[in-house]
């Protein structure tokens, strides 16, 4: 008798009055928000990489624009002393 319990398993759900769950799986189609998405990325990433070159080239503009200014300076002193 007590082997005839050990076998014997309670059954909390009746699995035949459940049914069966189909996973349905989800067509890979592309849709018109992934290329907005993909376009939007790119833009960013451009942008992006033109503020480093900004940042990056920043400290030799601001040479070129002194180097301008002090061009122009020597150029009027220079045309200032012919004229007297």
């Amino acid at each position: 008798m007590i082997n005839i319990v050990k076998r014997v398993k309670p059954n909390l759900v009746d699995h035949r009055l459940l049914k069966k769950v189909v996973l349905v799986k989800p067509n890979p189609e592309i849709e018109i928000s992934t290329y907005s998405n993909w376009i939007g990325l790119a833009i960013l990433f451009i942008f992006g990489y033109m503020m480093y070159q900004r940042y990056r080239d920043k400290d030799r503009t601001e040479l070129e624009k002194q180097n301008t200014i002090l061009v122009f300076n020597q150029y009027i002193n220079e045309k200032l002393t012919e004229n007297k």
